[in-house]
């Protein structure tokens, strides 16, 4: 039961009652409770009073000088980035476009209940408006959703995002041309030059399984030597990021080791006979250089002391090679893309093609099998006359 106080005020007595009505961050980021007192000529006001303030707090009109910006940076560092639901890739580029999109904006200067749906909304509409993509907006909104979430769970003000709305792309997409791949040509330059000037360069190996077995850039990172035989190559595992934030600077990322994307993505891929001859140049120059500099690894790619590669060392090593072999550069998963696409144009079926990449939903394997061309088609459909063939 409420303990009421009696006291004076301006010769006047009344009940006094001081109530903890929230949390907030204070200038540090520390959490500290909001304490408000209540006063009353009678205890049946008092409580009035207590329950009105309560009534308005919970429909987020009270302002409790509460920075949008400190607290959803408390609310990162503290718990999503500890939220074990979520991969750490995923928290990182969550973190990422949280930093390009909404930091940078007024929304992270106002205090919390000056943050409205409206002003929300607008900065949607603002970042479509620039040219940034649906996916990337959605993914903005995705995060504020699971802040604001916190935000009223812990109290702290009511969730204001049950009404917005990710501004659609209007253009329209043709899905036969919508999927970018590495033309033949592009290809065949880019493997013609290894044995031209670039004998020595050591992601040579790297971006022929890239082309040969569709695998993912984490799993590529991930393969041992033991992975090899007779069969082709078993995929058994992938090289991760380890998420960590720090809100004074970069989110960081470490390296690990974790098992694949899902139960589909163990699998064993066929190798031919170049990529054979391929790991075998690979092996016997990875070991010369093992004994050169003094390390040991298991590990297939790793760097010149036999760490795990950091992904965008890697990006940035293959767009300088691209750049001096004359080819425009695209991102490693673009070589997933060409794999299954290669796939569907020589015929393999949507199931053999599935299992080849690894995916757990058929329906993702399909947007390759969009991009038939129409002589392909028409081949297909002329197939149908062997049913009324005599």
């Amino acid at each position: 039961m409420a303990h009421y106080k009696k006291t004076i005020r301006d010769g006047i007595e009344y009940y006094c009652f001081v109530k903890t009505v929230g949390k907030k961050l204070n200038s540090v980021g520390n959490e500290i409770p909001i304490k408000k007192k209540f006063y009353g000529k009678t205890k049946k006001e008092l409580e009035y009073k207590i329950q009105e303030y309560m009534d308005q707090k919970a429909q987020g009109i009270e302002d409790n000088k509460q920075y949008f910006g400190i607290m959803a940076e408390n609310w990162i560092e503290h718990f999503f980035a500890f939220d074990g639901s979520i991969a750490d890739s995923t928290k990182s580029m969550y973190v990422r476009y949280w930093k390009k999109f909404i930091k940078p904006s007024e929304l992270y200067h106002l205090p919390l209940n000056e943050v409205s749906a409206s002003r929300i909304q607008k900065l949607y509409n603002s970042l479509h408006q620039k040219g940034n993509k649906e996916s990337s907006i959605g993914k903005v909104h995705k995060l504020m959703r699971k802040f604001y979430a916190y935000i009223e769970v812990e109290n702290y003000g009511r969730d204001v995002t049950g009404s917005l709305r990710v501004p659609k792309d209007n253009s329209y997409k043709d899905k036969e041309t919508s999927i970018v791949i590495w033309t033949e040509q592009e290809l065949k330059t880019i493997l013609a030059r290894f044995n031209d000037s670039q004998r020595g360069f050591r992601l040579r190996f790297f971006i022929v399984l890239a082309i040969f077995t569709g695998c993912r850039f984490g799993e590529l990172l991930g393969l041992k030597y033991e992975d090899f035989d007779e069969e082709g190559v078993h995929i058994k595992r992938q090289l991760q990021e380890e998420y960590t934030y720090n809100r004074e600077g970069k989110d960081e990322n470490r390296p690990k080791i974790a098992p694949p994307k899902s139960k589909s993505s163990v699998r064993t891929i066929p190798l031919n006979e170049y990529v054979a001859a391929e790991l075998e140049l690979h092996r016997s120059w990875h070991e010369k250089e093992q004994q050169a500099r003094k390390y040991k690894t298991d590990f297939v790619f790793t760097t010149n002391s036999g760490e795990f590669y950091d992904k965008k060392n890697v990006s940035r090593a293959l767009a300088r090679y691209y750049d001096r072999i004359g080819v425009e550069e695209k991102s490693v998963h673009i070589y997933r893309h060409t794999f299954g696409t290669n796939l569907c144009r020589m015929g393999v079926d949507i199931q053999t093609a599935s299992k080849l990449l690894g995916h757990s939903d058929i329906n993702t394997t399909a947007k390759y099998y969009v991009g038939i061309s129409q002589e392909q088609k028409q081949l297909a459909v002329n197939k149908l006359l062997k049913i009324v063939a005599k």
